[in-house]
């Protein structure tokens, strides 16, 4: 293994993905992309492959996960939707560098769904870079990660009522942080 390919797990928290309540969450996540009209069946394979858990993990009061990339860890797509739990509102963050160098900092709220792609495509040489980003926390911190397939973000998308008048508003908050 290549020292670049190693995985590091600097971190101040702990990780419950390889649990039985991780298998669980994955069995529920199963039902929710079949009802999102994914037509593999559960247990299968592919089905295995779309639910894996990538990531479920407790951070406490001054936790955090070193700068990182997952340059390594795209099984099928780079899109990830985590579903973050916190004890204080805006006492936990998701903070990712702009392909422009700027840092840009999304604050967690306790049932935050976050929907994101973990590359960018670099506006001078078109190609794909990974994106750098850390969490941290001041408060009690539960998040759950699965890689998501962009029609399985659109239905879910559209199964909520406003979703996309919201994303859309997002988007063009972020897009003002882009400006080469």
């Amino acid at each position: 293994l290549a020292l670049n390919q190693l995985k590091s797990s600097i971190t101040r928290g702990f990780s419950i993905q390889h649990s039985e309540e991780s298998d669980i969450l994955q069995d529920l996540y199963e039902d929710v992309l079949v009802a999102l009209g994914v037509k593999y069946e559960k247990g299968s394979d592919e089905m295995d492959d779309l639910s894996y858990v990538k990531n479920f993990s407790y951070m406490p009061p001054e936790g955090f996960i070193m700068w990182h990339t997952n340059k390594y860890d795209n099984l099928e797509v780079s899109y990830r939707m985590y579903i973050i739990n916190t004890d204080k509102d805006y006492g936990s963050a998701f903070k990712y560098l702009l392909p422009n160098g700027k840092m840009k900092t999304v604050y967690d709220f306790n049932g935050a769904v976050r929907l994101f792609s973990n590359t960018n495509v670099n506006a001078k040489t078109g190609e794909k870079d990974f994106l750098w980003h850390t969490v941290y926390s001041k408060a009690n911190r539960l998040s759950l990660g699965f890689e998501i397939h962009p029609p399985q973000m659109i239905a879910l998308l559209d199964g909520c009522d406003g979703c996309w008048d919201k994303v859309e508003m997002q988007r063009k908050e972020i897009e003002k942080d882009y400006e080469i």
